[in-house]
C-alpha cells in the first residue's frame, strides 16, 4: 500500500503537499497538523508506524515532515525500513528500503556530526572574537542531567509528555526548556561530564 503522511506546517499546506505527491498512487492520505497543542498521546506518524508493514511504502514531500533533527530523523527511517517498509521523500528524490538503508544511515550520522562539530568551532570562535573586543562576560550558563533530559526528550517526541510536564519533571521553567530543546536539536548543547550546559544568551 502506498501511504502518505501529510503535515501541515506554517511552510506548507495540506493542499501544497498533495499536490507534490500525488503522482505517486497513493492509497491512504494520513494528515495532521505540526503547530496544534501535543497532548495526544499518539501522533499521525506513530499510529502509521505501528501498523505499515513489508509491502507498504510511506510517501512525504520532505524530510523535515518525520523529524526535527538529523538524531531523530536517523531512528525514524530505522524504525520504518526495521519494518520492511520503503519511504520515499519527494523533495530529496530519496527512497530508502530495508536494502539500501545503512548507506542512508551513515550519511545521516556523518552530517550530524559534521554539524554538532561545525556548531562547537562557530561558538569558540565567537567566544574568541568577543574577548578580542572586550565584551565576554564569562560563560553564564545553564545545565542539567543529561539522561534525565534524554529519557524524557524521548517521550515529548514520542507524545507521551506534553511540554508542560516536561518541564515541570526537570523542574525548570518552560522558556529554560526551550533553550534546551532548541540547543539539543541543533546539536549546540554542550555535554561536561554527566550534564548538559546551553550559554545564555546575554553572556556576550
Amino acid at each position: 500500500m502506498n501511504i502518505a503522511y501529510i503535515k501541515q506546517s506554517y511552510n506548507n499546506t495540506i493542499e501544497e503537499q498533495k499536490t507534490i505527491l500525488s503522482s505517486y498512487g497513493i492509497n491512504s492520505w494520513q494528515e495532521e497538523c505540526s503547530f496544534v497543542e501535543d497532548n495526544r498521546p499518539f501522533s499521525r506518524l506513530e499510529q502509521i508506524m505501528q501498523t505499515i508493514g513489508p509491502e507498504d511504502c510511506l510517501y512525504i514531500s520532505d524530510l523535515s515532515k518525520i523529524s526535527r533533527s538529523i538524531f531523530q530523523l536517523v531512528d525514524t527511517i530505522r524504525s520504518i525500513t526495521e519494518k520492511g517498509s520503503t519511504l520515499v521523500s519527494a523533495k530529496e528524490g530519496l527512497e530508502i528500503t530495508p536494502v539500501n538503508v545503512e548507506t542512508y544511515l551513515v550519511l545521516f550520522s556523518s552530517i550530524a556530526e559534521f554539524e554538532k562539530t561545525a556548531n562547537m568551532e562557530r561558538q569558540k570562535e565567537g567566544i574568541a572574537i568577543a574577548k578580542m573586543k572586550g565584551v565576554y562576560k564569562g560563560r553564564k550558563s545553564m545545565h542539567i542531567n543529561k539522561q534525565r533530559f534524554d529519557e524524557y526528550y524521548s517521550s515529548y517526541i514520542d507524545r507521551h509528555l506534553t511540554k508542560t510536564d516536561f518541564a515541570k519533571a526537570l523542574s525548570i521553567a518552560r522558556p529554560t526548556l526551550d533553550k534546551f530543546i532548541k540547543a539539543y536539536e541543533t546539536h549546540n548543547l554542550i555535554v561536561i561530564d554527566d550534564e548538559y550546559y546551553v550559554e545564555n544568551s546575554n553572556c556576550i
